[in-house]
């Protein structure tokens, strides 16, 4: 499966930084989350308000990043070719609690494009990051998936595993 797992920045430090509110659980970290030199250059992939909407129907809540009134603008990156996702977080405090949230979250992302690529023909690629927070070892990893549909069902046990669930 073609994953590739890496440390990633302090994101309750970055948010702080960008004047943004901290995730703690579940959220959507914008795409340039890491390298933006201020809030106002955070960008949001395309699918994000889908996924938003798929998330509240199936009962998960979301830490959005941006505050009262903030509003990131949607980018879609054509040279991708195929269905690029955002960069989701998942917070340790929810890997204790409810790690089953992190596959609901997943699994509804995958159903709903397994509806989508039934509808349009050829390669079926995704492009999903994951960033979880680590409990007891502190930090935080990345998990950057770019692969088939099917593929995204491996990723909640290795989010847990990193988390320290």
């Amino acid at each position: 499966m073609p994953v590739d797992i890496s440390d990633y920045i302090d994101v309750k430090q970055r948010a702080l930084e960008l004047g943004c509110n901290v995730p703690t659980e579940l959220a959507i970290l914008p795409r340039n989350f890491d390298v933006a030199k201020s809030k106002d250059e955070l960008v949001h992939q395309n699918p994000v308000p889908t996924i938003r909407v798929l998330w509240r129907k199936a009962g998960l809540s979301e830490t959005r990043i941006e505050k009262q009134g903030d509003r990131f603008p949607y980018i879609k990156e054509k040279e991708f070719g195929g269905w690029l996702g955002p960069i989701i977080f998942v917070g340790s405090s929810l890997l204790k609690q409810n790690p089953g949230a992190v596959s609901l979250a997943l699994e509804v992302i995958s159903t709903h494009l397994a509806g989508w690529y039934a509808v349009i023909s050829g390669e079926q690629k995704v492009k999903l990051d994951i960033v979880v927070e680590q409990a007891e070892r502190g930090g935080y990893k990345r998990i950057e998936y770019e692969g088939d549909v099917e593929g995204l069902k491996e990723l909640p046990p290795m989010a847990i595993k990193l988390g320290g669930g």
